[in-house]
């Protein structure tokens, strides 16, 4: 990246990245540089879900930096999932409404919409589902 400011090259290019290595000078240096999108995977707008996967994701830094990045003529995507073992109606709901929350800083987003089972009664979600 430091090549292409010392040198001047007209390169232009994208880049996905973990938002929880992600800080404000690697942004600064990322649009100095001529990277005109980030595409961040979020996992989940619920803050119980990424704690319970273990994705090392604080939502508050997420939205730091999505602001802070808003500022450059830079694309921000940021990609979500429903549907995780451990999602519920209501987790699957904060991350709709973080999304929408989202939109307000930025206006580009890709959803990816996963479901690793069919929707069961909420019982023991440790046992295998019957499909008779």
């Amino acid at each position: 990246m430091s090549s292409c400011k010392k040198y001047n090259y007209p390169l232009l290019w994208s880049c996905e990245s973990r938002i929880d290595v992600m800080k404000k000078e690697t942004i600064d240096l990322f649009a100095e540089s001529n990277c005109y999108a980030i595409q961040f995977g979020v996992e989940s707008g619920s803050q119980y879900v990424l704690d319970t996967i273990k994705k090392n994701i604080d939502l508050a830094h997420l939205e730091e930096i999505v602001s802070y990045a808003s500022k450059y003529a830079m694309e921000i995507f940021l990609g979500f999932m429903l549907g995780h073992y451990v999602d519920t109606i209501e987790t699957m709901q904060d991350t709709i409404n973080y999304i929408k929350r989202m939109l307000k800083l930025i206006n580009m987003f890709n959803i990816l919409f996963l479901s690793t089972r069919p929707f069961q009664e909420r019982g023991n979600m440790n046992m295998p589902m019957k499909l008779d």
